[in-house]
């Protein structure tokens, strides 16, 4: 996809993605803390991270649900769900471990 007037290396690309998500908030709380929170991670290849995280919180939504499916475009892309439910929380993704660059539109290169 061009855009007019734009140069082709800072030229923007179309990234399909889909981001959903639903909420019913809990009127009565304040804020929103998390009291016990557990996470593990398990690299799955040079740049890709399986992440999973449940927690116990205050109850500041009844009812969450988010899923996003961006692969690229933003830095530590990568498909997460989450879910909260009456003050507890689950959270799986698999990221990127690396950041965006916005002008190129590529994933930075890091000399190591």
């Amino acid at each position: 996809m061009e855009y007019a007037g734009s140069s082709p290396a800072k030229r923007a690309t179309f990234k399909p993605m889909i981001k959903t998500s639903l909420s019913i908030r809990n009127p009565f709380t304040k804020d929103e803390n998390c009291l016990i929170s557990w996470s593990h991670t398990i690299a799955l290849t040079k740049n890709k991270t399986f992440e999973i995280e449940l927690c116990s919180a205050s109850m500041y939504n009844w009812f969450a649900f988010s899923l996003d499916l961006s692969w690229r475009g933003q830095d530590h892309a990568g498909p997460e769900l989450h879910v909260e439910l009456l003050g507890f929380e689950a959270t799986i993704k698999i990221y990127d471990n690396r950041h965006w660059d916005y002008i190129n539109g590529t994933w930075e290169q890091r000399d190591v």
